[in-house]
């Protein structure tokens, strides 16, 4: 005979660890973390994540990051703004007490064109098409295959 049996947490999840900033530059965060200890024991079923502009008092942004992922890419920033970022782990039960960190983005001057593009082509999409080639054999063999 096997048994098998299964220990869950009915309670509000532990918050993320190690959150840091992995890159930061003059529009965009990468945000890292780990999961909370013991984090399949709580039923995590995802991560908010809220930020807002140091100097001001309430948090305005939030994303729903899917469990088991434990990073983002937080874009569209300021550049030279200083950002306070908030990160919670959620399940069923309710949202973790927030963890934060501070990062303060790369400075930049107002003009967002992209070094790479001339300026006509600022909001050009680059598409690649793939084509399939016959072999090299079949292209040069005259002889019936």
């Amino acid at each position: 005979m096997y048994c098998w049996f299964f220990l869950l947490s009915l309670e509000i999840p532990r918050s993320p660890k190690s959150f840091s900033v992995k890159n930061a530059q003059k529009k965009y965060l990468i945000l890292t973390w780990e999961e909370p200890e013991y984090g399949s024991l709580y039923q995590i079923q995802n991560y908010i994540i809220e930020r807002k502009i140091s100097r001001l008092k309430n948090f305005t942004a939030l994303w729903t990051i899917p469990y088991p992922e434990t990073t983002m890419i937080m874009e569209n920033l300021d550049p030279s703004t200083e950002y306070t970022i908030r990160l919670s782990s959620n399940n069923k039960y309710g949202r973790s007490e927030g963890v934060l960190l501070t990062q303060k983005t790369l400075p930049g001057n107002n003009n967002t064109q992209s070094r790479f593009l001339p300026p006509q082509m600022t909001n050009t999409k680059l598409i690649f098409t793939c084509v399939q080639v016959p072999s090299r054999r079949k292209l040069f063999d005259n002889s019936p295959s």
